[in-house]
């Protein structure tokens, strides 16, 4: 059984996956607990963050509510631990969202519609979390993901690790639309509550759609974290 917060085994799996060189970007998903696979996605991140020697990136798809940077602004104790400087994701390649529609492009007026996406720091770690500019896309604007392994690769060449966190399958496609692009898609499902074919259909969707299913991450188990590289058929 693995420690609390300990995320050794999915850091095996992962280091199994992926290209010798460069980083490797891990997807979490779970059904319909977002607060499930934020916990995931953000204890691996915290956890690579003090191995590895390149920085981490802790990318959130939840582009409209940036649910992990408010998390994490909100958990700090003090104005030391908040995210802090912030950096541009935007790199040589077409971004992983798409703004849809002249009205949306007039809206947003001299702002670049590929640097809506930055990377803040979090002091004294070796990480950093994403934060979308929700505010430049208003009520009633469409904001289409745009699946592009360009940024990807890119993104590996500067992060060591890049930790996904996906909206549940419950609320859209965000997962199945990036799940071929990383290297490996983690499920996330709570202990003695997500049923066993709820995890049997969450791997076939993400097989389905390409992706490499490393395990399922069970939380709530007395507060482990414990992967399975075996999940149910």
């Amino acid at each position: 059984m693995s420690r609390p917060g300990d995320y050794s085994g999915v850091l095996r799996a992962a280091g199994r996956v992926g290209a010798p060189t460069g980083g490797r970007a891990i997807l979490f998903v779970t059904p319909d607990d977002e607060a499930l696979v934020r916990e995931a996605a953000t204890g691996f991140a915290r956890m690579v963050a003090g191995r590895s020697e390149k920085p981490v990136w802790l990318l959130d798809l939840d582009f409209r509510g940036n649910s992990v940077f408010h998390h994490l602004d909100a958990m700090a104790t003090k104005d030391a631990e908040r995210p802090g400087r912030a950096f541009s994701a935007a790199l040589d390649a077409a971004p992983l969202y798409k703004p849809v529609g002249r009205r949306l492009i007039a809206t947003l007026g001299n702002v670049n519609p590929a640097k809506l996406l930055s990377l803040h720091e979090l002091p004294g770690q070796n990480l950093f979390v994403s934060r979308f500019r929700a505010e430049a896309i208003v009520e009633g604007q469409k904001l289409a993901l745009n699946r592009s392994p360009a940024w990807w690769q890119a993104a590996k060449g500067k992060a060591g690790w890049i930790s996904v966190h996906a909206l549940p399958l419950s609320q859209g496609g965000a997962a199945l639309s990036f799940c071929r692009d990383v290297d490996g898609v983690v499920l996330v499902v709570q202990a003695d509550v997500t049923p066993l074919e709820d995890v049997a259909a969450m791997r076939e969707e993400v097989e389905a759609a390409g992706g490499h299913v490393l395990g399922a991450v069970m939380l709530g188990l007395r507060g482990d974290a414990r992967l399975f590289a075996r999940v149910a058929a």
